[in-house]
């Protein structure tokens, strides 16, 4: 693809984005919103399993420690704009991605996706038990978002506070691949052996690849908790606070 032609689809990407909430139906903006944040789910994955060859199916339990964060410290300290509560929230996970993640990498194969797989299930017998923050099992409503005196309390609000972090996520990603780290870790996917030959802590990089896929993953859930308005740990529970007006 041409550097010419690239640059006119991110336009027309961008130009959508921009103006999808005024041509769209409210729900259809809703669901928008909810696409966004699985996309940088999907981008904090690939950032672990396209990049690095280790797989995970813990992610969801990140997702959840991203949205209940965000929720409570919102709830604590409703003035914290919503941009120093999502990174908390993605600081949060990638420590517990990196807690949780470092005695893992010492597995391979079918173990660590076991072990992966179990992390869900943790913390959602976390979030049932920890009820004076999460309310266990009756679920958490969580309040609008500010940014500054701006309360983002409407769909379209929303929605572009969504697509505005998704971007920059986006851009962060791309660049990422550019840098020494970004060299590593397709240094780690070509073969662990030779990277390792070649001077490349493997150990290291496995480690911060799974940080930075779990910091990903909690800005995507404190998103996405904005975006339903309210959460309870079975995820299908999740109710949308569409019907506010857009």
């Amino acid at each position: 693809m041409t550097r010419g032609r690239a640059s006119v689809l991110i336009a027309l990407a961008v130009t959508t984005l921009a103006v999808w909430p005024w041509v769209a139906p409210r729900y259809f903006v809703f669901l928008a919103s909810v696409v966004l944040v699985n996309a940088i789910v999907a981008i904090g994955l690939n950032l672990l399993s396209g990049y690095t060859n280790q797989l995970s199916f813990g992610h969801a339990g990140f997702l959840a420690i991203g949205a209940y964060t965000a929720a409570v410290l919102t709830l604590r300290a409703p003035d914290v704009p919503v941009v120093v509560t999502l990174m908390v929230a993605g600081l949060i996970t990638a420590a517990v991605g990196l807690a949780f993640g470092v005695p893992c990498l010492r597995l391979g194969g079918l173990y660590l996706t076991m072990a992966t797989l179990a992390f869900g299930f943790v913390i959602t017998e976390a979030i049932l038990n920890l009820d004076t923050l999460t309310r266990g099992a009756d679920g958490l409503r969580v309040p609008a978002a500010r940014l500054g005196a701006l309360v983002l309390s409407t769909d379209t609000a929303r929605y572009y506070l969504v697509a505005a972090v998704a971007a920059v996520m986006v851009a962060a990603a791309v660049n990422l691949v550019r840098t020494r780290t970004g060299r590593a870790f397709l240094a780690l996917r070509e073969s662990e052996i030779a990277a390792q030959a070649s001077g490349v802590p493997v150990a290291a990089y496995r480690a911060l690849a799974f940080g930075l896929s779990a910091f990903y993953t909690g800005v995507a859930g404190g998103l996405f908790a904005f975006v339903v308005g309210f959460l309870s740990p079975d995820a299908s529970t999740c109710s949308s606070r569409s019907t506010s007006s857009s």
